[in-house]
Order: structure tokens, then C-alpha cells, then sequence
């Protein structure tokens, strides 16, 4: 089990023999250490109760207290444990993402929409020489097509070069399933176009309307 903190080989043997059969044969390696686990299966109402007991029983061993290697976890406990910390992760990623999203979006259209006010008297000019509206709606959307999809464009060529970091930090979280993180990537950026799209056409539609209206 490789990460960013560690670098772990897992074996898994058939029974406690063997185990010690393996022990001997590398107890002349440097930087191993053994680990031992017990394991119960009981049902999820169990589970809380089991733990607060096993938890007691240990306290009754001296040799066990003040040693921090023994620890005792739950399907339940952890399930909430990692819930708790990648919910908080996903609404701040969702909050941040949505403001950022709405405030570039928010800048552009201004822009395209203060631009089409001073752009009017030079359509007004084109027209007057000749421009027919096919052209002009092939200028205008050119024109907003590039500003609002140049931001867009480079958020994607970023996430391209950031991807391999993103996907190591990702791992301290337990996100090791590579085919859904690719996935993820490639739908967010799905929706973000769409999203851009849809606010695209809303925009070229209000800058057509204000430098034609006369």
C-alpha cells in the first residue's frame, strides 16, 4: 500500500505458523515491523457496545496501558470519522468552487456588457456601410465566444499539468480508485463548459441586442 507518507507491503498468510515462519526468515531485516490484528464481525447495533467493552477489558491489563500501539477501531466509528472530515472538505470545495464560478462569470458578462455600449456606434457604422445581420452575429459571437471561453480554456490546461499532484493529495484522503478520479475530473470540467455554455449564449444574446437596437 504505497502514499505519499509511507510505502507498506502487506502479507497475508494462511495461519499463525506460518506466520512465525515468516517472521524467522526476516528477522534479519532492518525496518520491519509486525503488526497484530484481531478482528470480530458483529452487527452495526453491536458495534458500539462491543468496542466500549473491549475498551474496558483492555484497561484491566497493566502491561497494555500508556502503550499508544494498541488501538481499537469500528466500521461505525470510522465511517463518521470520514464522513465528518470529507464532508467539511467537500461543501468548502463546493462553496469556494461556486463563488469563484459566479464571481468570474459575473465579471465577464459585465464587461461584455459595458463593452456593448461602446461598441454600439461602431456596428452602428458597420451597418450603415453594408454589414448584414448574418455578419454581425458571426462578429458578436467570435467576439464573446473568446473572452468567455479563453478563462475556461486555461482552468482546463492547469488542471491537466496539476492533475498528478492532485491525485497524490487525494491519496492521504483514501481516494485511491484512479478510474473514478479521472472521471470526476473530466465530469466537472464537462459541467463547467456546459455551465459557461448556457451563460455564453445568455451574454452574446443581451451584447447582440444592445449594439443593434439602433
Amino acid at each position: 500500500m504505497s502514499n505519499l507518507v509511507n510505502n507498506q507491503k502487506v502479507m497475508v498468510v494462511s495461519d499463525l505458523k506460518k506466520f512465525e515462519e515468516v517472521q524467522e526468515t526476516l528477522k534479519e531485516k532492518e525496518n520491519i515491523s509486525w503488526h497484530h490484528f484481531y478482528s470480530w464481525e458483529t452487527k452495526n447495533k453491536q458495534e458500539k457496545d462491543f468496542r466500549a467493552k473491549v475498551e474496558a477489558e483492555l484497561q484491566t491489563y497493566p502491561e497494555l496501558q500508556g502503550i499508544s500501539s494498541v488501538s481499537i477501531t469500528d466500521r461505525h466509528y470510522d465511517e463518521l470519522e470520514y464522513y465528518q472530515l470529507i464532508g467539511g472538505i467537500v461543501f468548502i470545495g463546493g462553496f469556494l468552487a461556486l463563488l469563484f464560478l459566479s464571481a468570474m462569470v459575473l465579471v465577464i458578462y459585465y464587461k461584455q456588457y459595458a463593452e456593448a455600449h461602446e461598441d454600439c456606434e461602431r456596428f452602428a457604422i458597420l451597418q450603415k456601410v453594408g454589414l448584414d445581420g448574418k455578419d454581425i452575429n458571426k462578429t458578436i459571437a467570435r467576439q464573446v465566444l473568446t473572452v468567455f471561453f479563453m478563462p475556461i480554456t486555461l482552468a482546463i490546461i492547469h488542471m491537466i499539468f496539476a492533475y498528478n499532484i492532485v491525485q497524490q493529495i487525494l491519496q492521504l484522503l483514501g481516494v485511491i480508485n484512479k478510474r473514478l478520479m479521472l472521471g470526476v475530473s473530466v465530469g466537472t470540467s464537462v459541467v463547467m463548459v456546459a455551465f459557461y455554455g448556457a451563460v455564453y449564449l445568455m451574454t452574446a444574446k443581451v451584447y447582440k441586442n444592445i449594439v443593434t437596437r439602433r
